[in-house]
């Protein structure tokens, strides 16, 4: 079939695509950020993760989906304010 010019449309038509970002770990729920969690890091035991509040598993979330990119690519993961770069633990003993 062959196609002429004047089958053309007289000026640009502008179309738009909406894409559904995918929820953010804070939007989550706690069960949803758990099964994610899991998806990364299937040592993690469900259990365990279960102990957590929902704020301290959607920034183990963002932790282990910054560790998916190469490095250099992203800007970084920025460390969250009152967070210490570099802890240590006591023993007890």
């Amino acid at each position: 079939m062959a196609f002429s010019a004047t089958a053309l449309p007289a000026r640009p038509v502008h179309v738009e695509f909406h894409f559904e970002e995918p929820a953010s770990p804070a939007r989550l729920t706690p069960a949803q950020l758990v099964e994610r969690i899991i998806d990364l890091n299937p040592t993690a035991a469900p259990e365990f993760l279960a102990t957590f509040r929902a704020e301290a598993l959607a920034e183990y979330l963002d932790h282990l989906s910054a560790t998916l990119e190469p490095r250099g690519v992203s800007p970084g993961r920025v460390r969250r304010a009152g967070r210490p770069a570099i802890t240590q633990r006591q023993s007890m003993l």
